[in-house]
């Protein structure tokens, strides 16, 4: 079969070509971004794949020379690629249907699904997956740093997907365009139900229908009122919990947490361990206590993954240390909604005599319906010494109302009596320029956002501004 993925830059997207490479299809790829010769290096890590990158002009659908395009729900008919497709009655394929596909055809499929957290539950079931011997196939969202193909050869050259022969495939299944609803696993994971794209009430009959097409145990979190609250009579439930919840198998006590990781006891059942972890945050350890539960469901021990998390690398942009400099730590964060940013900004300000934030919300629909808890987070975060940078709103195309602003956020955090200080900048030049002449020792600075890939370049930039 011969597939154009159009957009291919996107991670997911880039993960299932990887996974159509080794299927043996022929891949080609599109993308707008290519096409302007902006990331280089993202795309020629794509063409290390063995796929072939052509211009998103539509040109060889229109000469029937593809099989099938694959998309994401984000890509608009009046793309060439899918203008063509249309045209020519050729095969569109979404990117969640391609994924539900691929897992839905495997004995021991893990869904892993919420509206935070995915990425990292997925990356760290991954990791012990592999380090178990399970041989796993993973599609990802994010970059997984112990997933190098120059370690691996199953691994792609992104990191963001392993493919394998072994009937256990791990996969990050979406609620954003309600496609979690195609996937029909025999293990899922309800990490969380919160704000993020679509109301909680679109939500919760979508991961319902999760619920009821799993086919072996269902893994919930029992902290959630949410997931608590949907119907479990068609599953098997296994909990977790970080407060000691009555239903939950996989306890999380005595937490401690550092600069450096965290420690707790873990409580499974009637037995106890001690487990060190390298990952910060009291999110993160509820992320280990829902990819325990999910081992422990493929029928690993669960001492077996604790002596081995420790060398766990974590997920590129979530927490992801970028530098260190005159005493001024420089982390980068995926955080991009209201629960990410609590989590993220959280975090930090337990170790920092002082956090300057980076934000840039993605998209006006999901800025506007996520506004008021942004603003929430950003002021129960915000300290006297701290500093909020908001860049103006990225948009990355296409027909929407322009009907909200970053400087719309910054006047709620502002009115809602947030301690810190709050700046909003057109020009993220002049943005950077202004978080350097600020930056001191004792400082962390954090940036926070998602869909826009130069976000990532950022923190590169201050510590170069920094050092020079």
């Amino acid at each position: 079969m011969k597939y154009l993925l159009s957009g291919v830059g996107g991670i997911g997207l880039s993960a299932l070509a990887w996974s159509l490479k080794v299927a043996g299809h022929d891949v080609y790829g599109s993308d707008r971004s290519y096409d302007q010769g902006l990331f280089p290096e993202k795309y020629q890590s794509i063409k290390d794949m063995g796929v072939t990158m052509v211009a998103q002009d539509g040109a060889m659908i229109e000469r029937g020379e593809i099989d099938v395009v694959v998309a994401s729900s984000a890509v608009e008919e009046k793309i060439p690629d899918i203008a063509a497709a249309l045209k020519t009655n050729t095969k569109i394929q979404k990117r969640a249907e391609l994924l539900a596909q691929l897992l839905n055809n495997k004995a021991k499929s893990v869904a892993i699904a919420g509206t935070s957290g995915k990425s990292t539950v997925t990356a760290i079931t991954g990791f012990l997956a592999r380090a178990c011997d399970l041989d796993p196939t993973i599609i990802n969202g994010a970059v997984m740093p112990d997933f190098d193909k120059g370690q691996d050869n199953a691994c792609s050259p992104f990191g963001n997907a392993r493919c394998a022969d072994s009937d256990v495939f791990i996969a990050e299944a979406c609620e954003s365009d309600g496609s979690v609803v195609l996937y029909q696993p025999h293990i899922a994971l309800v990490h969380n139900i919160t704000l993020d794209h679509k109301p909680i009430a679109e939500l919760i009959p979508l991961f319902q229908q999760l619920v009821d097409q799993t086919e072996k145990a269902v893994i919930v979190n029992c902290d959630d009122t949410h997931v608590m609250a949907l119907d479990y009579s068609k599953a098997t439930m296994v909990g977790y919990s970080l407060n000691d919840h009555a239903d939950a198998r996989f306890k999380a006590k005595n937490i401690v947490l550092g600069a450096n990781g965290a420690q707790f006891d873990l409580i499974v059942g009637a037995d106890a361990y001690e487990v060190h972890s390298p990952l910060l945050g009291r999110h993160n350890v509820q992320n280990l206590l829902a990819a325990f539960a999910i081992m422990e469901e493929l029928g690993v021990d669960v001492f077996d993954c604790i002596k081995v998390i420790s060398g766990f690398s974590g997920v590129k942009s979530r927490l992801e240390l970028v530098g260190k400099v005159a005493g001024i730590t420089i982390l980068d964060d995926y955080a991009h909604n209201p629960d990410k940013i609590d989590a993220a900004m959280s975090c930090v300000r337990q170790h920092a005599g002082r956090v300057l934030a980076y934000y840039q919300p993605h998209g006006f629909a999901p800025t506007k319906l996520m506004k008021h808890g942004y603003i929430e987070s950003f002021v129960k975060n915000l300290r006297a010494q701290d500093k909020l940078y908001l860049q103006e709103i990225f948009y990355a195309g296409g027909t929407v109302d322009k009907d909200i602003s970053s400087q719309d956020i910054a006047d709620g955090v502002r009115q809602a009596g947030a301690l810190g200080s709050v700046d909003v900048f057109d020009d993220r030049a002049a943005l950077i320029k202004a978080m350097v002449a600020e930056a001191d020792a004792g400082d962390y600075i954090l940036i926070m956002g998602a869909r826009d890939d130069s976000i990532r370049q950022i923190g590169p930039r201050i510590l170069q501004a920094l050092e020079g």
